[in-house]
């Protein structure tokens, strides 16, 4: 029967697989950049949400899609469609209020 592991060697098996798990992230500012590109893309296509208050919901709703993006194993692959999703989301609440 193997012996159960201390403290230290549980902290190191730890460190050892976060350092092993984010070795495959993106570098933070290739997130960034993709969010900025994609906000503009939106913004563009839907003019009316970006103007009045719904321009810093706009900014909230990605920071939130990107945050939950980091925490899957594909940032960068999920994340479009996260934001899609979450502004698309945004855009029908906005309507909703207008109307």
């Amino acid at each position: 029967m193997p012996t159960p592991a201390t403290w230290p060697e549980l902290i190191m098996r730890t460190l050892k697989n976060t350092a092993r798990w984010q070795a495959g992230k993106p570098k933070p500012d290739r997130l960034r950049t993709l969010r900025q590109r994609l906000l503009r893309e939106w913004t563009l296509r839907n003019p009316e949400i970006q103007e009045g208050p719904w321009g810093r919901l706009v900014t909230l709703t990605a920071g939130e899609a990107e945050a939950l993006a980091w925490q899957t194993p594909a940032p960068l692959l999920v994340f479009p469609a996260l934001l899609e999703e979450k502004l698309d989301h945004l855009r029908a609440y906005a309507k909703r209020q207008v109307a």
